[in-house]
């Protein structure tokens, strides 16, 4: 059981996937109605990825919360002491919040960053 001081850890990254959810369904609904109101090219076939999405968000939501948390985009700020402004204890949820908005384009950014990591595949040569 999480109790007491340990709890307040814990707020964070739960408030972080909220928000990031709440970009997934945003971004969800949008999309709906970009192709059924205005493109009006709506395709039965993708009805799984706007109910995943929302999860989807939660996912980069906790995501963004430990990228953050972790040191990568650093704040010089302890966003639990009463003193931090309002703008940089809201920073992770903005992050959140348009991480699952727009979740194509940070899975793109993810497949950047794993590719600088990662040995370029072999290619055969086309002698034929």
């Amino acid at each position: 059981r999480v109790t007491g001081p340990a709890l307040l850890n814990v707020y964070p990254i739960i408030n972080t996937m909220i928000w990031g959810g709440i970009g997934g369904i945003v971004g969800a609904l949008y999309t709906l109605w970009w192709h059924i109101s205005r493109e009006q090219d709506f395709d039965r076939n993708y009805l799984m990825w706007y109910m995943v999405q929302p999860l989807m968000g939660l996912v980069l939501g906790g995501i963004i919360f430990l990228i953050m948390a972790g040191g990568f985009l650093i704040i010089n700020v302890n966003l639990t002491d009463d003193t931090a402004s309002t703008g940089a204890r809201l920073l992770p949820y903005l992050a959140a919040v348009l991480a699952g908005f727009r979740q194509n384009f940070i899975y793109e950014q993810f497949d950047r960053l794993i590719a600088l990591f990662t040995p370029a595949e072999k290619r055969e040569s086309g002698n034929g």
